[in-house]
């Protein structure tokens, strides 16, 4: 491995970590927090007709199942963070 591979190995290892990170501060940080504060109204609500409920049940499942996916992508190698993008996007 000459010189100029090593430099663009390091390059993508950093701009893989980067991209973590900032998915980590950025998305995953402000989804935990929306978790919370979902949970938190859930807590406090008392006994409700179900139709009241369901349409905020279903807005914590879907941030709650959007924390997860986002949680594996920010820890997943570079290979599969591109396929699971992809996989979102056409999904999405």
């Amino acid at each position: 491995m000459d010189e100029g591979e090593a430099i663009a190995l390091l390059m993508a290892f950093w701009a893989v970590l980067a991209y973590a990170a900032f998915q980590r501060i950025f998305v995953v940080r402000p989804l935990r927090k929306q978790v919370r504060k979902l949970e938190l109204e859930n807590a406090r609500m008392t006994v409700a007709p179900v139709q009241a409920v369901a349409p905020e049940q279903d807005e914590f499942h879907r941030i709650n199942e959007r924390l997860q996916v986002l949680e594996r992508i920010a820890v997943e190698k570079e290979n599969s963070l591109s396929k699971e993008i992809d996989g979102l996007r056409a999904a999405g």
